[in-house]
């Protein structure tokens, strides 16, 4: 009895503790709370703090936003959570270092985001056990310490984008044991990632499915081609052409790059590739025959949206084979914002399961090379180019008609067109031969010399008349 007396009062004890945490941020008659400030001259904080009700016999789970309140570091050294919150966000304020919270069992989800944050270290988060996700983008983080993520043996999704980051230390995330999700774009980690290897030198483990290093002026990056990574994004960094990347990406971003042409070289073979994205590419003019074939197996969606130098898209960037042989499991396609004059309906051919094209922005010549586009059961937004009667049109609101080709009329032209030209090559060669003819010194005259002093004269030799005697 004792012992049941022990633990209901052991149970009492917490919730009396639970409900004063939670009265310090969530006052019964409020939702906002204050978190500093205890006379006029110093004015209080506030939190937004929501509480989802769970079990009866459980205590409620606290969403604690405190966003946007111009909190200082100094405000939140003797701060002491909830026992059950779950969220909390202190983005948008003046922190310039990372905060070390009370110790909380429950807690989730952190989010310093926007602030003044310089550095991390001496493992701050180390009394967050149970931490899944951690956002420490756009502050000025410059320096890492070896133990900054100490403690944090489940979290999955880390940030640290748009930070000032030129390195990164030995084995600093080798303590993040499940980490799923790590972005360190928009940092000037060009050098940093040309000379270590990502994986091994910072301790990642085989568990992270995706890596977001966009915008930050790579031209080299050294990966582990048998790291099962699912998502690679590699945007709008100084590339020219394709690294060696893990074979197991199934989605791939790589626009605003620096290719000026896609060939048959230009990716490695990627067979598990699902999504390719190629958008904004300025210096893209070309793509040629069988450039996509390396990663064209089981890729469902392929995007060159923004490419505005994009001309020459050849029919059988895909591969040529044949439908029967090797059917595409391709189902959408962007070539919005291209500049783009032709797309033969042989190009997605081999698509049979393809459900939206975007073309808009393209100025397409409206022949017969357009009518599949016509015939399609959903908006493309393809417009008119030429003629110029058209120009503007959008090709869905086109009569057949207005862009029908005979194909008999149209073998006559060719024909008739190669004879024009045939019989303008004939007449050229003629006329150039009576010119050099014309230009030719004739056989009935000679160059003699009439004396010492004189120039050289023609002199008309005759015929010697004393045969005919």
């Amino acid at each position: 009895m004792e012992r049941v007396w022990t633990i209901v009062l052991t149970l009492l004890a917490i919730l009396v503790a639970h409900c004063a945490a939670i009265a310090a941020f969530c006052p019964p008659d409020r939702d906002i709370a204050p978190i500093s400030g205890d006379n006029d001259d110093s004015p209080a904080s506030f939190c937004d703090c929501h509480m989802a009700h769970t079990a009866p016999w459980g205590l409620p789970a606290v969403t604690i936003d405190c966003q946007g309140r111009e909190l200082l570091s100094a405000d939140l050294e003797d701060l002491l959570l909830p026992v059950a919150a779950e969220e909390l966000t202190l983005a948008w304020n003046n922190l310039t270092s990372a905060p070390t919270l009370s110790a909380n069992q429950h807690l989730r989800t952190l989010t310093l985001a926007h602030n003044a944050i310089a550095s991390v270290e001496g493992a701050p988060f180390a009394r967050l056990p149970n931490l899944r996700l951690l956002d420490l983008s756009s502050n000025d983080i410059a320096t890492l310490s070896d133990d900054a993520f100490e403690g944090l043996p489940h979290l999955e999704h880390l940030s640290l984008a748009r930070n000032r980051l030129k390195g990164l230390p030995s084995n600093v995330f080798s303590g993040l044991f499940v980490l799923g999700h790590l972005s360190l774009s928009e940092n000037p980690l060009a050098d940093f990632l040309s000379q270590e290897n990502l994986f091994s030198y910072t301790g990642i483990t085989r568990d992270l499915k995706t890596l977001q290093v966009a915008k930050c002026n790579l031209s080299k990056i050294h990966l582990d081609e048998d790291w099962p990574v699912s998502k690679l994004v590699l945007s709008s960094n100084l590339f020219q052409g394709v690294p060696d990347i893990p074979i197991s990406v199934r989605s791939l971003d790589f626009g605003g790059n620096l290719l000026k042409r896609i060939e048959p070289d230009t990716f490695p073979p990627l067979p598990e590739l699902e999504e390719l994205q190629l958008d904004n590419m300025r210096l893209l003019k070309t793509v040629k025959a069988d450039a996509f074939l390396s990663v064209s197996s089981k890729l469902r969606r392929l995007s060159l949206e923004g490419c505005r130098n994009l001309t020459a898209f050849d029919v059988f960037a895909l591969g040529n084979s044949t439908r029967d042989e090797y059917p595409l499991p391709l189902q959408e396609v962007s070539l919005r914002g291209c500049r783009l004059r032709k797309i033969p309906a042989i190009t997605f051919s081999r698509a049979e399961n393809l459900t939206r094209v975007q073309l808009a922005g393209n100025p397409l010549t409206c022949d017969c090379d357009v009518e599949w586009i016509h015939d399609l059961d959903h908006d493309t937004g393809a417009q008119c180019g030429l003629p110029v009667i058209l120009r503007g049109t959008l090709i869905a609101e086109l009569d057949m008609e207005q862009f029908h080709c005979d194909t008999v009329k149209s073998w006559f032209y060719n024909i008739l067109n190669g004879l024009i030209v045939f019989v303008l090559l004939c007449v050229c060669g003629v006329a150039i031969y009576f010119i050099v003819m014309r230009l030719k010194p004739s056989r009935r005259h000679a160059v003699q010399k009439l004396a010492m002093a004189s120039p050289y004269a023609r002199v008309t030799i005759q015929p010697n008349r004393a045969e005919h005697l």
